[in-house]
């Protein structure tokens, strides 16, 4: 599943993403693109 929410000029950003993860470890990787983008928060929860 993926999934965005966009909110307009200087708005925050939602982005939904299902991985499978079989290892028991969920690595995130940043790679910059344009400007100086910023991260403001991380929500991880285990689907069932």
């Amino acid at each position: 599943m993926w999934s965005r929410t966009t909110g307009g000029k200087d708005k925050g950003r939602t982005y939904q993403f299902e991985i499978p993860v079989s290892d028991g470890q969920l690595n995130v990787d940043f790679l910059g693109q344009v400007d100086e983008a910023l991260v403001n928060g991380i929500v991880v929860e285990r689907l069932y």
